[in-house]
């Protein structure tokens, strides 16, 4: 049985009150009823604050009708902001968002998933080399670093790392789990200072990379906005993505016969293309499915929040303009009645039709989707991939990791594996 740990829900009506705990402390504020309701509403004087769990009301937000709803600026501000600044696309306005977006997306576009891949590849190779996998956090932000940055820049799978990846993933992870975000967006800014101070790589688009200063770049892809984006690119890229990574690798060695059946999985189709690339990802479907399932039981974004702008309905009760809906992300993940056994761990839930589209939400929905939504899918599963053809791991002491909300959901304790290395017969992985 594979062991998942959880929030500890324990509002209530009184505690939603305040929308700023409502997004940043779940445990604290959120009631338990929100598993199995779709919606809890509580006001405190003008202002109503709103939990919404329908899929259909949260479709009618995100997607249908966002322009109503726009996101609550204040509480990106507060948190994405703070570090990074106003110009980041996580906290901007809408008059910026939009060509910031656009200037953004062909960074992920699926005509570099193939660079992708094999970046992820010689990363994942690189950290086996320089690092060590039993620490696991460290280890997969090393590798996440490693890909965002050349991701940025524009660098390929050959290009050297002018800096100490091991080092600064290990001090991005004790700095995280301290909750220190001042502390761990020093380690950020020296990487944005070595961005900023070199050239574009030799897989660089011109005009949208986001090393040094040139060439020029259109509004609003110049300063402030180049260093903002820098920054919140680089921070939540990493975290995020190396997060994501190392609960499925914690996840994997608690269970021998699903990681072997996926290590077969991904060595039949590096077989069957030739090498580690989308093609071959595409013949991956349960590592897939395990990726989604601890997106959905263990995302790091515990909520998205909006605004209303006028007197709304939302499952039948009206809700006033200047109210805060947080639609938590968490909370739709595990939902009685949008889930069968929503606490257990079953990757092969991902293989059939979920219930609904909105049931599943790891990066938001609509046009604030994250950008790198399906491409960073290909990058972790790269990276998995990997690892499955070189090791065999067991977690030890599961059922002691707990889970708090920290920016984002993060284990409490340390992920504790061994590891034995297996002799790799995948051909994406041979020398």
């Amino acid at each position: 049985m594979i062991h998942v740990p959880q929030l500890k829900l324990r509002g209530s009506e009184v505690t939603l009150r305040s929308a700023v705990k409502a997004c940043r402390l779940p445990e604290e504020t959120w009631p338990e009823e929100i598993l199995h309701r779709r919606l809890c509403v509580s006001q405190r004087g003008s202002r109503t604050v709103v939990l919404l769990a329908d899929p259909a009301e949260v479709s009618r937000v995100l997607v249908e009708s966002e322009k109503r709803f726009p996101k609550w600026l204040p509480i990106y501000r507060h948190s994405a902001a703070r570090e990074t600044g106003s110009g980041t696309i996580f906290a901007s306005t809408e008059a910026d968002w939009v060509p910031l977006r656009r200037a953004i997306k062909p960074l992920f576009h699926s005509s570099r998933w193939s660079l992708l891949v094999d970046v992820a590849r010689h990363a994942t190779l690189d950290a086996i080399t320089t690092g060590n996998p039993t620490k696991v956090e460290a280890f997969f932000t090393a590798i996440s670093v490693d890909v965002i940055v050349r991701t940025l820049v524009g660098d390929d799978a050959d290009a050297t790392a002018d800096y100490q990846l091991a080092a600064i993933a290990q001090g991005l992870v004790d700095r995280q789990h301290a909750g220190d975000l001042g502390g761990a967006m020093q380690q950020i800014r020296a990487l944005a200072n070595i961005c900023s101070a070199r050239g574009p790589g030799d897989a660089a688009i011109s005009g949208v990379d986001m090393a040094g200063e040139l060439p020029p770049r259109p509004r609003p892809m110049e300063e402030p906005f180049l260093a903002d984006n820098r920054l919140g690119l680089l921070y939540a890229g990493q975290e995020t993505t190396a997060l994501t990574m190392s609960w499925c690798f914690w996840i994997l060695g608690q269970d021998k016969e699903l990681q072997s059946r996926l290590r077969t999985e991904c060595r039949e189709a590096m077989a069957a293309t030739g090498c580690l690339s989308p093609e071959a990802v595409g013949k991956m479907p349960r590592l897939m499915a395990v990726f989604r399932e601890t997106l959905r039981l263990l995302t790091p974004s515990s909520t998205t929040v909006r605004c209303t702008t006028q007197d709304e309905t939302l499952c039948g009760e009206e809700i006033p303009a200047n109210s805060v809906i947080v639609v938590p992300i968490y909370a739709i993940h595990r939902h009685r009645d949008l889930w069968d056994d929503p606490d257990t761990f079953d990757a092969e839930r991902f293989l059939r039709p979920i219930k609904h589209p909105m049931a599943f939400l790891p990066f938001a929905a609509g046009r604030h989707t994250c950008a790198a939504a399906r491409s960073v899918m290909y990058e972790m599963t790269a990276v998995l991939a990997t690892m499955l053809d070189r090791f065999e791991w067991v977690t030890h002491a599961p059922e002691d990791m707990g889970m708090a909300n920290k920016l984002v959901l993060s284990p409490t304790s340390e992920m504790k594996v061994t590891i034995q290395e297996l002799e790799p017969s995948g051909a994406a992985v041979t020398a």
